[in-house]
């Protein structure tokens, strides 16, 4: 048998077993609802596998007999974004692969004028106070903390205090969270309105049971997150039919317990006026949906607290279209994501993943999957249309503009608040030229913009290296020091 021959038994044996364990995960989705949160994350993630792997098939089948391409799209779909991203996790070639092929994605994704903030039409700079700076500091310590809360946090100006460390659960359904007390240092001189501060921190993706939590993305009626009793006025018609990604809900659920009397027993205390929910990644969208509960009934249950949430790299995890109202937020706090310009966790849900297989398709001329259920964001005036699009006319108008525009679904899930895209560059030397960031001599400059939920919708992000903790910490220590749009620190102004 030929070396052709050989690949082709290769490629027919893997595709017996692929399609045994598509019909296997189709089973295991078909399974009735049990009730357990475990099952349901299970059900759920299964089901989105088999959806992944089915679109999948088509293309990978003629690009890489060996599986590998495949192997490394699935495991970008399954959020293997922090173990990419972060460090190696020893997965030898297969993690070798894995990085080539999103880098090839990347690549690709670049060749469109929407990969980019440079590609939008309508941002605004966005603009905080040095006290501002400081909480969104203290709740990123906290959310990188909470990864491992053995390690002390250090800052100068401020103490933690770790009243708590709630574990992981073994099904998944619990992510460990911290609680932080955090308050100004008895060094400090300056004032800050947002301390002393309780700070709940729910951990990113850290397992393989986080990777099937995050998966099941099915929606999910939300109204468990509020107390009709406790509600604010104006927000009767928000939450008439307020849905949320399965997974995340389920561990904002597991935890609510847990935070609910720690709150309660901080109101009753008075010492602590200030509640702050924060996390990297999954734990992100984990603890907006948290907030969003106090958003919805804290004034009327709590009314000497006040409540924020910001979050860093976090999935949208809150049904799109159903919360008419933008950029909610609760009186006298804070609702914010931070986003590094290119991370691809902060676009992911089921029609972004859809979008990211079409984009990998292209690569090799092959047409995108057809899905009626998904509808498209449109097109900035002037824009151009993506290149896989089948219409001549249509061809031929993107030729004659400057630059491609990659079409993206409709998302399916928001982001609860204001989305803060942070953009990094090198700046010039006073001779004009751009320094290696290698050199002692290179400059970072930080760009901060805040993005509408519709202009946001149309960003095709498609790259891991930037959701690391790494990169988050590197941009947050310049808006901590007043280095961001144009400013040389708070002192300076």
């Amino acid at each position: 048998m030929g070396l052709s021959g050989l690949k082709y038994f290769r490629y027919l044996k893997r595709r017996d077993i692929r399609a045994l364990v598509e019909s296997g995960l189709d089973a295991a989705n078909a399974v009735p609802n049990s009730g357990f949160i475990f099952v349901e994350n299970s059900q759920g993630a299964s089901a989105a596998a088999s959806e992944l792997s089915k679109s999948l098939d088509t293309a990978i089948e003629q690009v890489d007999l060996e599986g590998t391409v495949r192997s490394g799209l699935v495991l970008t779909a399954l959020h293997c974004h922090e173990q990419t991203a972060d460090y190696d996790n020893g997965s030898g070639d297969l993690g070798e692969q894995l990085r080539a092929q999103l880098k090839r994605l990347d690549e690709k994704a670049v060749e469109y004028s929407n990969s980019s903030l440079a590609g939008l039409t309508r941002q605004t700079e966005w603009t905080c106070s040095q006290s501002e700076a400081e909480i969104i500091s203290i709740a990123w310590k906290c959310a990188a903390g909470a990864y491992d809360p053995t390690l002390d946090i250090r800052s100068d100006g401020f103490e933690f205090n770790l009243r708590n460390d709630v574990p992981s659960s073994m099904g998944g359904a619990t992510k460990a969270t911290t609680f932080t007390l955090v308050d100004k240092a008895a060094s400090q001189q300056a004032s800050n309105s947002f301390v002393p501060v309780l700070v709940i921190a729910v951990r990113g993706t850290a397992s393989s049971i986080d990777h099937m939590v995050n998966m099941n993305s099915q929606a999910k009626d939300a109204s468990c997150l509020y107390e009709t009793k406790h509600l604010d006025q104006g927000y009767a018609e928000i939450v008439t039919s307020i849905e949320a990604h399965a997974g995340f809900l389920n561990s904002a659920q597991a935890l609510e317990g847990v935070v609910s009397n720690y709150i309660d027993d901080y109101a009753k205390q008075g010492n602590v006026k200030h509640v702050l929910f924060t996390g990297h990644s999954a734990g992100g969208a984990v603890s907006s949906l948290l907030y969003l509960r106090y958003l919805l009934c804290g004034k009327s249950k709590y009314p000497s607290l006040r409540f924020s949430s910001i979050t860093f790299g976090s999935p949208p995890a809150l049904r799109w279209g159903l919360v008419q109202q933008e950029d909610l937020v609760a009186e006298g706090g804070l609702s914010l994501n931070i986003i590094n310009e290119y991370d691809l966790v902060s676009r992911v849900d089921r029609s972004y993943i859809r979008t990211l297989v079409d984009l990998y398709r292209s690569i090799y001329d092959f047409p995108p999957i057809r899905d009626p259920d998904l509808q498209t964001t449109r097109a900035a005036p002037g824009a151009c249309v993506s290149a896989n699009n089948d219409s001549k006319d249509e061809e031929e108008t993107r030729r004659e503009q400057t630059g491609k525009y990659w079409i993206v679904p409709k998302p399916v899930y928001r982001h609860v608040g204001k989305r803060v895209v942070l953009k990094l560059g090198i700046i010039p030397t006073e001779d004009g030229n751009y320094e290696s960031r290698d050199k002692p001599t290179s400059q970072l400059a930080l760009s901060a913009s805040c993005i509408p939920g519709e202009e946001f919708a149309k960003l095709l992000f498609c790259r891991v290296t930037v959701h690391s903790r790494v990169c988050y910490q590197e941009r947050i220590a310049l808006i901590t020091d007043g280095h961001f749009n144009g400013k040389n620190g708070w002192l300076l102004e």
